[in-house]
């Protein structure tokens, strides 16, 4: 699966993602080529495999990882992300389960629970994303995996432009407070109603069938090992390795 998966960066690919490093400092002690530290982190993401593990082709590991960690902070991981929202007329809404490792866990305290839940098939984090008609994620957020997935919807939709947009969501999403938020922001719901519901609303069976959009981006989503199983301790860590994830969906 890594082989089908994983491949170097082409030139073509190379000049997209150099033109969003930083520029690197010049200093006495040589340091480590991007581009071999950029695919040693793809090589992460891919294989799932701690960091001792690398290659030596990439470099020695720990330079990688800290090459990693500089990147993150400096956000090089979430301006690989194209903003789709405009050019989306159809966004699903969901979440994706991720098992936390026992090796994610044990962040101190002061740091919080890092979107790390307790339920009852372990602990896991939820990936709450849109994505549009053409399975390209318009934005996404971490919480712990015992969360409704209904109370990420609205910060989800903050800041973005719903005029007109059919949004797709499941059952899960299918309440009072979403659905006026939708309605306000001139929105098209396609939303089936819970069976409690007193009040039947219109509901389009042959628009919602494109609601696979968004399961179908989550299989490739978890091809990546590092996705499918949470190995990072700090939500910042495995949030780059999602936005990683999808720039690598995308290329």
């Amino acid at each position: 699966m890594v082989d089908k998966l994983y491949h170097d960066l082409t030139d073509s690919e190379w000049e997209k993602v150099k033109e969003k490093l930083p520029k690197e400092k010049t200093k006495e002690r040589p340091q480590i080529d991007p581009r071999k530290a950029f695919n040693g982190i793809m090589w992460i993401l891919t294989s799932g495999a701690t960091w001792r593990f690398l290659p030596e082709k990439y470099g020695k590991w720990n330079s990688v990882y800290k090459k990693f960690q500089k990147w993150n902070a400096e956000g090089v991981f979430d301006n690989l992300i194209e903003n789709n929202a405009e050019k989306s007329e159809i966004i699903a809404i969901d979440s994706t389960f991720c098992r936390v490792h026992q090796s994610a866990t044990g962040a101190r305290k002061i740091y919080g629970n890092q979107d790390i839940g307790a339920s009852r098939g372990g602990k896991s984090t939820k990936i709450h994303f849109l994505v549009n008609e053409n399975m390209e994620p318009v934005k996404f957020l971490l919480s712990s995996g015992n969360i409704n997935d209904n109370q990420l919807a609205l910060p989800l939709f903050h800041d973005l432009c719903l005029k007109g947009k059919k949004i797709l969501a499941d059952k899960a999403y299918s309440t009072l407070e979403i659905r006026q938020f939708l309605e306000n922001h001139g929105a098209v719901i396609c939303i089936p109603d819970k069976i409690n519901f007193k009040v039947t609303h219109f509901f389009d069976k042959e628009l919602y069938k494109k609601r696979n959009i968004i399961e179908r981006f989550f299989c490739k989503l978890k091809n990546y090992r590092r996705i499918a199983t949470r190995y990072d301790k700090l939500s910042t860590s495995f949030s780059a390795f999602v936005s990683l994830a999808i720039f690598l969906i995308s290329r």
